[in-house]
């Protein structure tokens, strides 16, 4: 995960603080399962994805399509998908059918000393509060919002998506 982090601050970074960087790490490690463990409303997720599809489309300059935040999780870029292959449904299907796949694993608490080793490897000079978000999220499921200076100018607008149902859906797109 430490490469796709660094990938991040290299893209990011200027606009980035300490809940950009906890928020990117939790779903590292917990994929589309940070806020809800069970398979959610088809049809109240594919009004969300279209709201934020319309809320961002003419903001967004993200061209690529997916990101990889670790080795089996990315995110989805809505606004360049949609363009594509000019469809909310495929988007509210994959992220339907992360559910399907769900294991313990993603549920877990998120180990900190690891978490801790990666930042200081990193360079990234933030680690106590960092580490802060991320233990409120191990003890509460806080979940930290993009910072104003990242959403003014990155315009973030995805689903996360598990690389196993990407590779399923790669046959459709």
């Amino acid at each position: 995960m430490k490469s796709y982090l660094i990938d991040e601050l290299n893209e990011h970074g200027e606009f980035m603080n300490e809940a950009d960087i906890a928020k990117f790490i939790i779903q590292a490690y917990t994929g589309p399962f940070h806020r809800i463990k069970t398979k959610p409303n088809e049809k109240q997720i594919k009004k969300q994805l279209i709201s934020e599809f319309k809320l961002t489309f003419k903001k967004t300059e993200q061209k690529e399509i997916y990101q990889q935040v670790s080795d089996h999780i990315l995110r989805l870029h809505l606004v360049p998908f949609i363009r594509k292959y000019k469809s909310a449904d495929i988007c509210c299907g994959m992220f339907i059918k992360n559910f399907d796949h769900f294991a313990d694993s993603y549920a877990s608490t998120i180990p900190i000393d690891d978490v801790g080793k990666m930042l200081s490897e990193t360079g990234i000079m933030e680690n106590d509060a960092i580490i802060s978000i991320i233990n409120r999220f191990n003890n509460s499921n806080f979940i930290p919002s993009h910072s104003d200076l990242y959403k003014e100018h990155y315009n973030p607008a995805y689903i996360i998506v598990l690389n196993d149902v990407i590779r399923e859906y790669i046959t459709v797109l």
